[in-house]
């Protein structure tokens, strides 16, 4: 982040230009030594940063793992019935009812750690759903 050294002189109350970049500089040192023994933990205990996700609905679990796998794509299509396969749902629950009840809370859920995942419609012809495309 960006600050305007002036601004943080006004905010800490210092008239000397000197101090303000000492305490700034040594900040940036204390971060990056931070940053260095968070790896280094990270790399010696293999720490996973999944576990640390929450999930609203079960299904967004689910896709998460599809989106982890094919990461690199940024893409994955699938027909409705696939779709339904992948979440456990019967048969019988229609586009309408995956619209009304499962859509809004993946894009809630995954939004928070894909910053552009979308999930839009496969259609045939104007009306009839017939598949799910997820974007990330």
């Amino acid at each position: 982040m960006k600050v305007a050294i002036k601004e943080i002189m006004e905010r800490v109350g210092h008239a000397n230009y000197e101090t303000t970049m000492l305490y700034t500089h040594s900040q940036g040192i204390s971060q990056n030594q931070t940053i260095k023994a968070l790896d280094k933990f990270i790399d010696r205990n293999n720490f996973r940063f999944e576990a640390l996700k929450s999930w609203s609905s079960k299904y967004s679990k689910i896709l998460n793992d599809e989106i982890e796998n094919n990461l690199d794509s940024k893409i994955i299509e699938f027909s409705l019935d696939v779709f339904r396969d992948k979440l456990g749902l019967k048969p019988t629950y229609t586009p309408r009812h995956i619209t009304a009840n499962i859509i809004p809370k993946l894009k809630k859920d995954l939004s928070k750690y894909y910053k552009s995942f979308d999930i839009s419609y496969l259609r045939e012809g104007k009306q009839k759903v017939v598949g799910y495309r997820l974007t990330w």
